[in-house]
This record gives structure tokens, sequence and C-alpha cells, in this order.
């Protein structure tokens, strides 16, 4: 959602549970979410969460056992704030043309790093990985991480699911050698990017 005020974008990624239809499910939980605060007056982290939820509910006995991950990212235009919203191992970061790795601002909520430590590669050889300690789970609402900074007009973000920031850039993966999806959603103001690669329609914004 691009508005005057704000943008908001949202990437997504369904897990490999008992669930039949995750790609279904997410969709559906992202476009609800999208129309929800489409109706909202003021957007911020309350409407956010508020939307979220209802938008699970909603869905809640149609989909009884699909799980997903999801990194959303709300920035203010006016106050130059950036809050982000993670659950599961879809991450947000920033891009420095400094580094070769974005540095990455939201936690991964994986088994292999269950007390909230620094993601390293220790945890992504870890069997324990791909286990999820926090999901979007149709059963139960789990409220996501919401992290609050300050950013500035030239600052480049990208939205990013496991594929891409542990397969590609982690383990040096090329994008078309990566097992997994490899999506990113990279946005810039400064060059007035917004940028999309996904090998799957797993995007919503």
């Amino acid at each position: 959602m691009i508005h005057e005020n704000y943008v908001f974008a949202i990437v997504a990624d369904g897990a490999e549970t008992k669930g039949e239809r995750p790609s279904e499910y997410i969709g559906r939980w992202i476009q609800l979410l999208l129309t929800g605060l489409a109706r909202e007056s003021i957007v911020n982290e309350a409407a956010v969460i508020r939307q979220m939820k209802t938008s699970h509910e909603a869905l809640r006995r149609s989909y009884p056992a699909e799980r997903a991950s999801y990194a959303a990212l709300l920035l203010d235009r006016e106050e130059q704030r950036a809050i982000m919203f993670c659950c599961g191992d879809c991450r947000i970061g920033l891009e420095s043309s400094e580094q070769t790795e974005p540095a990455w601002l939201t936690p991964v909520h994986s088994l292999a790093n269950w007390r909230g430590e620094k993601f390293t590669h220790e945890h992504l050889v870890s069997p324990l990985r791909c286990t999820l300690t926090k999901s979007l789970n149709s059963r139960l609402f789990q409220n996501p991480d919401v992290i609050e900074v300050g950013y500035q007009a030239t600052d480049t973000w990208i939205l990013a699911t496991d594929g891409y920031w542990a397969e590609h850039k982690m383990e040096m993966n090329s994008l078309n050698d990566a097992l997994d999806d490899t999506s990113y959603l990279r946005i810039s103001f400064k060059e007035r990017i917004l940028q999309l690669d996904t090998d799957c329609n797993n995007f919503y914004r």
C-alpha cells in the first residue's frame, strides 16, 4: 500500500506443514489485511495488529492446519519512523553499497536460536532451523514482534523470505541454485524503487 503519508509492505512464506493450502491461506489473509487497513482512518501499529487479528479470525475455521511466516513494514513518511512486524523466518533489513549482506533488523523465530540470540551460521546449519517458534498459525493468533526505528530518506529497505536471506545471502548460493523460494522486495525512496523479484506469487503490497 503506497499512500502519501505512509507505505505498508509485507512478504509472506507459507510453511510446509499438515496444511494443504498454505499459499492460498496466506494470500487470503493478506488481502483481508490490506482491505481492512484501507478502511482505517489512521494506519499505525495498533491498526495493523487489529486488522491482522480480524483477518486471522475470519479464516480460522476455513484453514484449520495452515502456517506461514511474514514480515511487514510500515513507513511513516511524515515522521520518518519505521515499524516492523515479524512472525516466523521472513526478515526485514537495510541495504548498503558498502556491505554485501543487508543489516537485518528483525529476529528469526526458529528453534535453532530459541533463546532469541542473534542468528548465526551455527544456527543456519542446525536441523532445528526450519522449526518455527512463532508463526501465523491458523488455529491461534500469535502477536508479531514489533520493532520501531527512525530512518532516513536515503535508506534502502529489503523484505525477504528465508530462501533469500539464508540460502542466498548466508550460504552464498546463487538465486538460481537455491532450493527454497528466494523472493525479496526492495524499497527505496531515493531512487523511487519498488523492486520485486520472486519465483512464486507470494508478495502483497
